[in-house]
């Protein structure tokens, strides 16, 4: 028999750090609730989801009622799909941040061209600009805007920044073919 080291420190290490967070399908979908939480909480009067939270916050348990209506919002949404679009208005905002802007849902044209741009000088995905526009669009049709008007506000500057950012992805190609035998 061969002997194998039991307790290789190193790729012990390495083989931890490598692994994947499996992180339970639950607690993703309520850290990603609970990023729309504060987004929407940035600015109430954005949305028609805040809207409607400011005229019956007097009444409601926050602990409670506050998770389960955004757990009914998004209700219908798969949690990968949440992942993706919390993940891209979450970058954004605090992107906004850094430039001392408000809420990611009350934002010009200016603004989203300038942070389309942002994305692509800073080398990030070639998804990334395409992504962000497909989050705004998922937001206004889950919270509804009430302070930009998204076909106007995604103007078809945007809309090409995104789109050339998107055409630099590489090209997929299939794997080899594997022959008989191998």
């Amino acid at each position: 028999t061969v002997a194998h080291p039991v307790n290789n420190s190193v790729a012990v290490a390495r083989r931890i750090r490598l692994a994947p967070l499996i992180k339970a399908d639950d607690d993703a979908r309520i850290s990603c609730l609970a990023r729309y939480r504060k987004l929407v909480l940035m600015d109430l009067g954005a949305t028609k989801l805040g809207r409607s939270l400011t005229t019956f916050a007097g009444s409601l348990d926050l602990s409670q009622d506050l998770a389960q209506i955004f757990s009914d919002v998004f209700a219908s949404k798969a949690t990968n799909t949440l992942l993706k679009r919390s993940g891209s208005l979450w970058r954004y905002a605090v992107w906004l941040c850094s430039k001392d802007l408000q809420s990611p849902f009350c934002q010009n044209e200016a603004t989203l061209y300038e942070y389309v741009c942002h994305l692509r000088h800073t080398k990030a995905g070639a998804t990334a600009a395409s992504s962000f526009v497909e989050s705004l669009h998922f937001a206004d049709a889950l919270l509804g805007f009430t302070q930009v008007d998204l076909k106007v506000a995604i103007s078809p500057r945007v809309k090409g920044a995104a789109h050339s950012q998107f055409m630099g992805k590489r090209k997929r190609k299939p794997a080899e073919v594997l022959k008989v035998e191998e």
